[in-house]
Parts: structure tokens; C-alpha cells; sequence
């Protein structure tokens, strides 16, 4: 009898452990399938789990294991029962590669639509960007973007497409190379005004022997008090290059305090933070 109830209590165990599951790929794939159907690209690229939980399914669920919502509409195999609509595990694939291409295609007009924007900027032939924020390396994302745009096309067109649609706006894939190109274009333009706006500054840290890493730390934070010991703010660029270290201090959303140290050598430089409760433990952190 003992052993008949054990039994049945791991019986019972596996199958509430298998519905928690269940609940958990359910709960997840309706809210991709709803970020799907608006097209909220942004949404599924930061909460969409849909590959984790395929994996998910596929070790603890069966291929017919049953999943509802009235969000798995958009499912080609999806079943109506009432207001919901019923799919398979076996079914989830199609989901998770719908959302891929989704993501691909939404990123790429994205894209584009930013290349007709700096293609006709850049047609005006404008001066460097000296907005100060704008830093070396400024470019790096949209030349990346690029690349990503141009591979992202040729797939396009391998595949026999020749427009991409999205949202209502229809886009020429004959055109669509020279989109990616101006957005590449954007990004040296970007570079070359960070790399115009880093040599306004680096003349004078430069006199005083700094170059390298730590030039473009003290170019980059040149609007931006650094802290010496109790945390005392260093007042003066000459006091500043002789710092064998020096902190910043970073008040967080939270409302804890993050005490950034960096350690110099030569014209290298590490990082170490360390995060405390309160502003008055923080300045433990300015040794």
C-alpha cells in the first residue's frame, strides 16, 4: 500500500511539474505572439524568449502537449476552442521563426528608412558635427548597421523578393543598397566629427604628458568632475595628471552609489566600481 502511494505521489509530482511548464512556454509565447501581430520589434528583442522556451518544451513537454491563447491566432495550425486558439508544442518552430524574420525585416526598414534620412543630409554636404558629445568612435553603431544592412539585402534578394513591406511602407530592394551604403556613409561622417572634436581637446592634456588610453578618458569625461582622495573633487588639469588614480561618482536609479575607480598605468588605466547603500558609506569608496 506505502508503495502503491509513493507512486502515485511521484505520479502526481511529474504531472504538476509538467503543467508548471506548460504555464510557463504558454505564459511567455502568447506575449511574443502579441508583440508579433504589432510588429513591436524593440518588445521581442529585449522580452522575447521564444527559442529558450522551444528548448524548454522540447525537454520537458510532449510534441502534442497543447498550448492556448487567443493570441496564437496568427498560428497557421491554430485551432479555435472558444476564444482562445489551441497549437502544439510541435507547433512552436514556426512562432520562433516567424519572430525571426520579423525582427530581421523590421531592423532592416528601420534601417533604411535612417538611410534615406542621412542620404539626404549628407547631399547638403554638411559641416563636421561639433557637438562635443559627439565622441571618436561616434560612427562605430551605424557602421555596423551597414554591414548588417547590406547582408541583410542580399539574403532578400537570394530569396527571390525584390520590395520589402513593412508597416504599410513598401521599400525597392533596387534601391536599397545605396540606403545601406548612406548609412555607412553616416557613420565615417560621425567618426570623422568625433575624431575633429577629440583634437580640440587633446592639445592640452597632451603638454602635460597624457596620451593614449588615458587622453581619451580625460577627453571623453573632460565635462565630468574627477574625485581624488575623501572623494574631493580635483580641481586643475596639472593636479589631474599627476593622479595615480582617480574616481567618479555614479548616483544610481536605485538610489545607490556606485564610486568608479580607475587606476593608471603609464597611459594605461583598469576599472574597478564598487556599489554602496548610502551617500555617506560612498565615501569609503575614495580611498
Amino acid at each position: 500500500m506505502r508503495a502503491t502511494l509513493t507512486v502515485c505521489l511521484l505520479a502526481l509530482s511529474a504531472t504538476s511539474a509538467a503543467a508548471d511548464v506548460r504555464g510557463d512556454v504558454e505564459g511567455q509565447l502568447y506575449q511574443d505572439a502579441y508583440r508579433l501581430s504589432r510588429f513591436s520589434i524593440d518588445e521581442l528583442k529585449e522580452y522575447g524568449k521564444c527559442r529558450p522556451m522551444l528548448a524548454l518544451a522540447k525537454k520537458k513537454l510532449k510534441p502534442t502537449d497543447k498550448l492556448r491563447s487567443g493570441h496564437f491566432k496568427i498560428h497557421p495550425k491554430a485551432v479555435q476552442d472558444g476564444d482562445d486558439y489551441v497549437i502544439t508544442v510541435a507547433d512552436i518552430p514556426w512562432l520562433c521563426d516567424e519572430i525571426d524574420r520579423a525582427m530581421t525585416r523590421g531592423t532592416l526598414a528601420a534601417t533604411l528608412e535612417d538611410g534615406k534620412r542621412y542620404q539626404e543630409q549628407l547631399a547638403k554636404n554638411p559641416e563636421l558635427d561639433t557637438n562635443p558629445n559627439v565622441r571618436i568612435g561616434a560612427g562605430a553603431y551605424d557602421l555596423g548597421r551597414a554591414k548588417t544592412c547590406a547582408a541583410d539585402v542580399a539574403k532578400e534578394k537570394a530569396a527571390g523578393a525584390t520590395k520589402l513591406d513593412w508597416k504599410g511602407t513598401s521599400y525597392d530592394l533596387s534601391d536599397a543598397e545605396a540606403l545601406c551604403a548612406a548609412v555607412g556613409a553616416w557613420g565615417e561622417y560621425m567618426n570623422k566629427s568625433g575624431e575633429a572634436n577629440f583634437e580640440k581637446v587633446a592639445p592640452k592634456y597632451r603638454a602635460l604628458g597624457v596620451d593614449g588610453d588615458r587622453l581619451r578618458l580625460f577627453v571623453e569625461y573632460e565635462n565630468v568632475s574627477f574625485r581624488g582622495k575623501r572623494c574631493e573633487i580635483i580641481d586643475g588639469l596639472e593636479v589631474l595628471a599627476k593622479q595615480k588614480y582617480v574616481h567618479q561618482w555614479l548616483e544610481n536609479a536605485d538610489g545607490t552609489h556606485t564610486i568608479r575607480t580607475y587606476t593608471f598605468k603609464g597611459n594605461k588605466y583598469s576599472v574597478k566600481d564598487k556599489t554602496f547603500l548610502t551617500e555617506a558609506k560612498a565615501y569609503k569608496g575614495c580611498k
